[in-house]
């Protein structure tokens, strides 16, 4: 994926959210801290970038978990640095992540299960079966799924 498909698809998840949430443009932007709406078209088209300084509150008004959005920003905007952010401080986990593996380790009563390629696989395929499931649950809502 080439640095501006990725930046465009942060865009569209960004749009979907925004279109999720409701909200007009104009109150996303003052809740932001902007005075012109005009802002927040830019980061939906992906033709400027949410400053990071602006993810926190931008995860507010969406309704999202700040540390997705931050990684998800890094991740499109500054991929190299996002490894080394996890190098020094290790992987930004979500509080969604944490509590899939809370429940895997009362699931297997902290066993530390052996995670081989066909438990990988089953594994894989229930995450895609949520993911389905989460999209389904978008388009129902009236958002639209960007791959």
């Amino acid at each position: 994926m080439s640095d501006k498909e990725a930046k465009q698809r942060f865009a569209d998840d960004l749009e979907r959210l925004m279109d999720l949430s409701g909200k007009p443009r104009k109150d996303i932007a003052k809740e932001l801290g902007y005075d012109n709406a005009n802002v927040i078209s830019m980061f939906k088209k992906g033709t400027t970038k949410v400053p990071f300084n602006r993810i926190p509150a931008l995860a507010r008004v969406l309704e999202v978990d700040p540390k997705w959005l931050f990684f998800r920003a890094m991740k499109e905007y500054e991929p190299e640095l996002i490894e080394v952010i996890a190098e020094i401080y290790g992987q930004i986990i979500t509080d969604n992540e944490r509590r899939l593996l809370e429940v895997v380790r009362e699931e297997t009563e902290f066993q530390n299960p052996r995670l081989d390629a066909e438990r990988e696989q089953e594994l894989r395929q229930l995450l895609h079966k949520w993911r389905m499931k989460d999209e389904v649950e978008l388009l129902n809502r009236g958002g639209s799924v960007s791959k």
